[in-house]
């Protein structure tokens, strides 16, 4: 069995380094990006990934919700889950459709639920057996 590759994206090392090794421990594979330049520059260049995590606020510029709309350019079905400690006001008019929202601080379990709801979510590819 493949192990689903999740990109995850966020600006603070330390909490991108827990959620890391916490997605590692469950089984997944993971690249990390600590902003949507370094994040684009990874999907531009092939990066294929089965999920994205991402915080919102990710300093100047671009946000988590922007690149999740251009992730999702790429590979219209990616499954995504948001997670910020202040944009749930947010979430349901900027967010992509069947996504997640984790609020911070949230629990390694609050994390793998939402990415497993989302991908459990993903369509079923012709010739693909469940």
């Amino acid at each position: 069995m493949e192990r689903s590759l999740v990109l995850i994206v966020e600006d603070n090392a330390g909490l991108r380094e827990a959620s890391s090794a916490i997605l590692t421990a469950a089984g997944f594979e993971v690249h990390q990006a600590d902003c949507v330049r370094e994040a684009r520059t990874w999907l531009e260049t092939g990066g294929t990934p089965d999920a994205l995590l991402t915080d919102i606020n990710l300093g100047e510029g671009a946000d988590g919700f922007d690149l999740a709309r251009e992730a999702r350019a790429r590979h219209p079905d990616l499954p995504v889950v948001y997670m910020s400690a202040l944009c749930a006001g947010r979430f349901a008019a900027e967010g992509v459709n069947s996504a997640r929202f984790v609020a911070k601080p949230f629990t390694a379990r609050d994390m793998l639920t939402a990415l497993a709801q989302v991908l459990a979510e993903q369509p079923i590819l012709a010739g693909e057996e469940a």
